[in-house]
């Protein structure tokens, strides 16, 4: 089950612009024409019978709601950034519901509650990592057995280490930043605290002092400064002294970069350190990049490490997830790296990377950001290029996720929507229904429209509904659908037919369209439409949120295109 919790947020608020049959973009000019059409159809005049026009009046009491804040600006600001429930918080007239004076008093203060408790997490933006660096090269590198020792292999943790920082904005542009590190490696402590200082200095720059005071690490002093240049080039320096046990130390870091173009920006960087020529760096970037696609190019050249680089990463959109490779060839160490990033839930991102290179070995790197906060664990698999390592290192890692998935989280997680989808079922039971009762009347009231429409479109030759289905679709085959899950969505659609063809532009649900409402609440849902266009067949499934255009040539059905089929 594909439950979604929008479903029941609908309940409580309107697509007004699904209502209207109109985008979200739409003019004024185009508001009023949808609304006009909209009365002749649901206005109480139209109706004689005594039911009927009481189910007009309602509909109509409800299309004029919408127009008046869809016609105004500024309320139609307000509702586009805050829904229906910010035309109630701000004290608009246009309410689907009443509230009592103390229920508007408790949402205001809910809301100033969750504004502060932003503001303060802003304010602070507390970040922290944990790494944790495993040797498990007794795996595959066990190359004897001692009888007095256990036959499973050994795994031990080389190192781990914990960093914190957190933010306090003195004034508008400047912010003070205060870092901890603690870590141990091989049996010995260290630590480091690092105190930053930004100032921005307007739109195109700021500076940046930092001191940092720990071990390993000596004690250091820094100053940066970044600038943009132009609108295309931007450039960064800093200076930092360092103190080691037999004196200072003095380096200098620039870069200088430059949008080539529309996807392409070149990047220079150079790290001077006078009394350490050795570690003194010069390295040239290429970076394209598109929507889907990066690539990098990179030369370093360094008494120290040099070396050529390239970095390709792949994005799937759609599975919020993305395929990375790197290939670095340099004069000391070479390396290769590939892996994936996989967006597991709202604010967590899953990524496993297997690194092969000389010296390093075979190296597996997975890591967790939740947040604000970065799990990071290497796994050393061995010090030398070993294909069962490789192999392992990304197999296994790939079936666990996906064994994981199958068999804990996504039954966890489907038992779980499933039992929150009952509970707000029970809760809603009667505005469903009354959403239902709203449906039914409007589709009484398009009878007679439609069969005019319906008349004129067979006269022409023009575009007929044959069958309309909105809900849970198992099959578009043979018309198999489950009907308790359905709804006959034929009338709704027919009576939005104009000059022999139905346009429905992106809605949030087509359960807001009149006529329509959710049969299977917290479900994924489809509208598969059957139709006559010049007497031929055509038929399309369409996802809830996407927008409909008929007729299609590509909806023909080629085998089908009979009149009386």
């Amino acid at each position: 089950m594909a439950a979604s919790i929008d479903d029941f947020e609908f309940l409580e608020s309107e697509d007004y612009y699904a209502f209207l049959n109109v985008d979200r973009e739409a003019t004024p000019e185009q508001i009023s024409n949808s609304f006009r059409r909209l009365s002749k159809l649901f206005h109480p005049d139209k109706h004689a019978d005594k039911d009927a026009k009481a189910s007009a009046l309602e509909l109509f009491n409800k299309l004029q709601e919408i127009y008046e804040v869809l016609s105004d600006p500024h309320k139609r600001a307000v509702y586009d950034t805050l829904g229906v429930k910010g035309l109630e918080t701000y004290g608009k007239e246009v309410v689907l519901r009443s509230r009592t004076p103390q229920e508007i008093r408790e949402e205001y203060q809910r809301l100033l509650q969750l504004e502060e408790e932003r503001r303060m997490q802003n304010s602070v933006n507390p970040k922290g990592s944990l790494r944790i660096h495993i040797d498990a090269t007794n795996i595959f590198e066990g190359y004897s057995v001692d009888p007095d020792e256990t036959l499973l292999p050994k795994i031990d943790i080389k190192s781990m280490s914990i960093m914190q920082s957190v933010e306090a904005p003195i004034t508008h542009n400047n912010t003070v930043e205060l870092q901890g590190m603690l870590g141990v490696e091989n049996g010995y402590g260290n630590g480091s605290v690092n105190v930053l200082w930004r100032r921005l200095t307007g739109i195109h720059g700021w500076w940046q002092c930092q001191l940092a005071v720990g071990s390993p690490q000596p004690s250091a002093f820094s100053l940066t400064h970044f600038r943009t240049l132009t609108t295309r080039c931007h450039m960064t320096a800093s200076g930092i002294v360092r103190v080691l046990p037999r004196g200072l130390d003095f380096s200098t870091n620039s870069m200088l970069s430059y949008q080539l173009d529309r996807s392409l920006v070149g990047r220079i960087h150079l790290n001077i350190r006078p009394w350490r020529r050795h570690l003194s760096v010069m390295k040239t970037e290429l970076v394209w990049q598109n929507p889907n696609n990066h690539l990098e190019f990179s030369l370093q050249l360094s008494m120290s490490n040099t070396n050529i680089a390239c970095v390709y990463v792949r994005k799937f959109l759609e599975d919020d997830a993305k395929f990375k490779v790197v290939a670095r060839l340099g004069v000391y160490s070479s390396i290769f790296e590939y892996g994936i990033a996989k967006k597991i839930s709202k604010y967590s991102v899953l990524e496993a990377y297997v690194s092969v290179g000389v010296p390093s070995g075979v190296m597996l790197k997975i890591k967790l950001h939740r947040g604000n906060q970065d799990f990071h664990f290497p796994i050393q698999l061995s010090d030398e290029i070993l294909p069962k390592a490789i192999f392992y290192g990304t197999v296994v890692p790939l079936v666990t996720y996906f064994v994981v998935k199958k068999l804990i989280v996504d039954p966890f997680v489907q038992k779980e929507k499933e039992e929150d989808t009952d509970k707000k079922k029970e809760k809603y039971a009667d505005l469903i229904a009354e959403k239902r009762r709203q449906a039914q009347s409007a589709v009484e009231l398009m009878k007679e429209t439609v069969e005019r429409i319906r008349e004129e479109e067979e006269r022409k030759g023009g575009l007929i509904i044959v069958r309309a289905v909105y809900g849970k679709i198992i099959s578009t085959d043979s018309g198999d659908f489950n009907e308790s899950q359905c709804i006959d969505a034929n009338i709704p659609l027919q009576v939005m037919v104009k000059n022999s063809s139905l346009i429905l532009p992106e809605t949030k649900s087509k359960s807001e369209i009149p006529g329509f409402y959710d049969p299977c609440m917290g479900e994924e849902k489809h509208l598969y439409i059957r139709y006559k266009f010049q007497r031929k067949l055509h038929e399309v499934t369409i996802a809830d949120k996407e927008p409909i255009r008929l007729p299609l040539a590509k909806h023909i059905i080629r085998n089908n295109t009979s009149e009386n089929s």
